[in-house]
């Protein structure tokens, strides 16, 4: 658990740093762009929408741009902020005048079952503090997971050459270990 732990605080850390990020969500919200540089490859494996939509836009998107309001995925740019950081740390620090639209979020992401703590502990009288945290271990061993599957084995066809068909739409790089002749593909973060 502790390897998953600083699994996501690196990933998070390459984030906010934009090290090896290829994704701008823009996020517009009365007239104004916010944008938060992300990892492709972290969409992806972390939400079935991310991964669904960059199939349906292709593999190499470069944007995406986001209105906000309240049928949209985000309702303002707090719940989009709060929304990327759970997919990278799975943990929720959410203002309890945004839970509402956040639980709509993170349901439409692919996390129907926050709902239920969440709304546990905002009804919790004994709560001291406006802001609530929500830390799902479950979500961190996904979090792994989802990783472990996400680079895999390449084969070579007869000539020596890589099967380009099987590196995935996320990779952006190719470890090749000639003297075995085996290759994965991978993320640079």
């Amino acid at each position: 658990p502790n390897q998953i732990h600083h699994l996501g605080v690196n990933l998070m850390a390459m984030r906010l740093a934009g090290r090896f990020t290829d994704l701008e969500i823009e996020v517009i919200e009365a007239g104004k762009i916010h944008s938060f540089m992300v990892h492709r490859f972290v969409l992806a494996c972390r939400s079935p929408y991310f991964a669904n939509l960059f199939q349906i836009q292709g593999g190499q998107v470069e944007k995406l741009t986001f209105q906000t309001g309240p049928d949209q995925l985000f309702a303002n740019t707090a719940i989009a902020k709060i929304a990327l950081e759970f997919l990278y740390s799975a943990a929720i620090d959410v203002d309890e005048s945004n839970a509402p639209k956040l639980i709509e979020t993170l349901t439409t992401l692919g996390y129907p079952a926050l709902k239920e703590p969440i709304e546990k502990q905002l009804k919790d009288k004994d709560r001291e503090l406006l802001a609530l945290v929500v830390k799902l271990d479950s979500q961190r061993s996904i979090l792994s997971t989802n990783f472990a599957k996400a680079y895999r084995q390449l084969t070579y066809s007869s000539e020596g050459q890589l099967s380009v068909q099987e590196i995935g739409d996320h990779h952006d790089t190719v470890l090749v270990l000639k003297d075995e002749n085996i290759a994965y593909g991978c993320h640079r973060a």
